[in-house]
């Protein structure tokens, strides 16, 4: 294709494009230099030589734009919607891909002898293919909007259920699902998102979720509410309105007050796995207190930061187990013992005595201090469980 020395260029165009008045002058700036290359790009009209994309770091050296200002120059540009990108994310300028193809077409009609009614045919017919295919990369992109949006939305929903006294969830495992269980955990949510985009209801739904007694375990079942209970179809309506349905599923509070059947072996585990759920919760945010009380060192303020991330995360997985839960707490107290005889501060908390064992008294000193029993299993009373 042979190089040609200029392309058109309407200043009244270019001063009325609303979209590129929006950007400031250094964006304005830096699409003059990206229109000068297209015109010697190939295909004319993209940044791209061939199969080569011209993007990045490549593009900021090519237009010998300032490091400090390519990136938010290009940036306005992309938000204003300036520039289209193809299926392979080269970028191209509409315009000149459009005054590019009428081109072609009038050489090709003038070798048939420039029937004007054939030209005016085809020119048209182009024009139609150049509107359609602008608009469904336009779809697309504003599909791709659309999405990343409603992640932020979801983002901002979890951190908000997180920042309450409620169970909690792992960012990563509704965000960035690998499981089939974790993807369809993140359709429901942004289903909700869907139906209900203002953040600050949500704030409203989970500050009435964390403070009803039913759905912080005050029930029967010694059931709590998770991040599954909120992206329930019928959960935003019912606690933002407070008018929950009258069936047993419908509304939480049935269960409360009637009469308790005999618990089968799944009954129990399962109100065994709440219950240890509970515990950790409320184990971890006394961990996260006790590092912040007063008289603790950095040291040990560390050591019970440490605790409670490793508690978060045991919780997090979905099954956790008493055992790894006693060793994150004998692994800690063995820390702090070692703090203790670094610092000299044995005797701040009573020296063990030579028949005591040090794990035992490390232990109690947890309790004591700390305020972080020694984990154990429920017993058939914190389950709410008899035995005939």
């Amino acid at each position: 294709m042979a190089k040609r020395p200029s392309f058109q260029f309407y200043p009244g165009d270019w001063q009325r494009d609303t979209a590129l008045r929006s950007c400031s002058i250094s964006a304005r700036g830096l699409w003059m230099e990206m229109l000068c290359l297209m015109h010697d790009g190939y295909p004319r009209g993209y940044l791209r030589v061939g199969q080569k994309v011209i993007h990045g770091a490549s593009l900021m050296l090519a237009t010998q734009c300032d490091p400090d200002v390519f990136p938010s120059a290009f940036r306005e540009l992309e938000e204003a919607g300036v520039f289209s990108r193809d299926d392979d994310g080269a970028i191209f300028s509409r315009r000149m891909v459009r005054d590019e193809d009428i081109r072609n077409k009038r050489v090709a009609a003038g070798k048939k002898g420039g029937n004007p009614v054939l030209v005016n045919q085809e020119l048209k017919q182009m024009d139609n293919h150049m509107d359609n295919q602008i608009l469904k990369h336009e779809d697309k992109q504003s599909v791709a909007d659309s999405n990343m949006q409603y992640a932020e939305l979801l983002s901002l929903l979890i951190s908000e259920w997180n920042a309450r006294e409620l169970r909690p969830v792992r960012p990563d495992t509704i965000l960035n699902p690998t499981s089939a269980a974790g993807k369809k955990r993140q359709a429901a949510a942004l289903a909700r998102l869907k139906e209900h985009p203002d953040i600050e209801e949500w704030k409203v739904v989970i500050d009435r979720i964390a403070a009803r007694p039913w759905c912080r375990g005050e029930n029967d079942t010694g059931w709590t509410a998770d991040f599954e209970y909120l992206c329930r179809p019928d959960t935003f309506d019912a606690h933002l309105t407070g008018k929950f349905s009258s069936s047993r599923r419908g509304n939480p509070e049935m269960h409360v007050g009637a009469t308790p059947t005999t618990p089968t072996g799944k009954t129990i585990e399962r109100k065994r796995l709440e219950w240890l759920m509970l515990a950790l919760t409320k184990y971890s945010r006394a961990a996260r207190l006790a590092a912040k009380a007063e008289g603790v060192t950095e040291t040990q303020a560390d050591i019970l930061a440490d605790l409670a991330d490793g508690i978060d995360e045991l919780n997090a997985t979905g099954k956790p187990d008493v055992d790894t839960w006693c060793a994150l707490h004998d692994n800690a107290c063995a820390n702090l013992w070692s703090s203790l005889e670094r610092a000299d501060q044995v005797e701040l908390y009573g020296k063990p005595d030579k028949r005591v064992v040090k794990a035992t008294w490390c232990r109690k000193l947890m309790e004591k201090r700390f305020g972080l029993p020694v984990p154990h299993e429920a017993t058939n009373e914190e389950l709410g469980v008899t035995r005939d």
